[in-house]
């Protein structure tokens, strides 16, 4: 299950800015690789979101915190709500292909 197919199915819709994010969030970590969240990732994101690197990871955590359940979250194999970084790389690495 890719990560848009997880988000869709725990109903988080693109409409969500964190949608999007969390989306490009881990295509970029698939093509770099590992990289650091907070200093690398985000500002990048932001950069592309014309935001600022804060409220690209408040987008990020409030779907990964508040949207989906930690039953949602079992489904595909993590035991515990994840931090944006954990569900990020979960998925990057494959998820649950």
């Amino acid at each position: 299950m890719t990560i848009k197919e997880f988000l869709i199915e725990t109903g988080n819709f693109p409409n969500l800015s964190g949608f999007n994010m969390l989306v490009r969030a881990v295509e970029i970590v698939k093509q770099k690789g590992k990289m650091k969240v907070t200093s690398d990732l985000y500002p990048m994101l932001a950069k592309e979101f014309k935001t600022s690197a804060s409220r690209v990871e408040r987008a990020i955590r409030h779907i990964v915190a508040n949207r989906i359940t930690i039953k949602q979250y079992a489904s595909v194999g993590i035991n515990k709500k994840p931090s944006n970084s954990e569900l990020i790389y979960f998925f990057a690495q494959g998820g649950t292909e």
